[in-house]
């Protein structure tokens, strides 16, 4: 919507339509998206009244989907790492364990030195 709208009321008409269309597609709306959109009808309204200007509304608009965006992001980093860790587990707990043990005798006195790897 952000590349085929040149007004904040469009770009909220028409991400609200596609997100509808999709909402309608999966038969549930989050409510995180419902309060997205709520947001963003408050900012399309007080553009409209005058309370706010356009590019107030377009900058708010950037802080709050950079923010979702960023976030996003770092939950699926962390998730990546997740699998990453579990995966090493896995292939750590896979892997045979070799041991070797060296010593020597003196007298009735035995000193050794086991080594696992």
């Amino acid at each position: 919507c952000e590349a085929t709208t040149n007004s904040f009321k469009s770009l909220v008409s028409c991400g609200k339509m596609n997100r509808n269309k999709y909402c309608a597609s999966v038969n549930e709306c989050s409510t995180g998206g419902n309060r997205m959109v709520a947001l963003f009808d408050a900012l399309s309204e007080q553009v409209e009244t005058g309370e706010i200007s356009e590019a107030a509304a377009r900058i708010k608009y950037l802080e709050v989907t950079g923010n979702l965006e960023a976030d996003r992001r770092a939950r699926e980093a962390a998730a990546w790492g997740a699998l990453a860790d579990s995966l090493n587990e896995a292939a750590d707990s896979m892997s045979p364990t070799v041991c070797s043990t060296t010593g020597s005798t003196f007298g009735n006195t035995l000193s050794a030195t086991t080594t696992c790897y």
